[in-house]
């Protein structure tokens, strides 16, 4: 399981990437921690470990990113932001299918880091397949 995130993330630290996309898929991967209301440590330090290995193109660091990610996620669900704009807008700067492809799968293998994937996650991840156009 760890192993294959840690693949997903350097793979997507391909150079045609855009630090839009980066940025989207950090916070997809915040807004995954976050799904089931249970932040584990190893979800959290994951995701801050791997953020490492990306290209940072942005004036201020990566952690300050996930700071303020951690706070977009939040805010989404207490419900203070529709959560089907915020996946909209995270979206529309992830760019071509198979970036999608790639953020959707990072999501699944950090859901999948704690050893089981809860219910409010599964839940979470059928909604950005389906948001991100990527159901059958």
């Amino acid at each position: 399981m760890i192993e294959r995130f840690i693949r997903l993330v350097r793979d997507r630290a391909a150079p045609a990437e855009t630090q839009a996309e980066r940025e989207a898929m950090i916070d997809l991967l915040v807004w995954t921690m976050f799904a089931d209301r249970h932040v584990a440590a190893a979800e959290q330090q994951r995701i801050v470990s791997e953020t490492k290995l990306m290209k940072w193109d942005a004036a201020a660091p990566a952690d300050h990113y996930i700071d303020k990610s951690m706070l977009r996620a939040r805010a989404v669900l207490a419900g203070d932001r529709p959560a089907e704009e915020y996946l909209d807008e995270i979206a529309a700067r992830l760019g071509d299918e198979p970036m999608r492809r790639r953020a959707l799968a990072a999501c699944e293998a950090l859901a999948e880091v704690d050893g089981e994937v809860a219910e409010p996650e599964r839940t979470l991840l059928e909604a950005f397949a389906e948001r991100l156009g990527l159901v059958a």
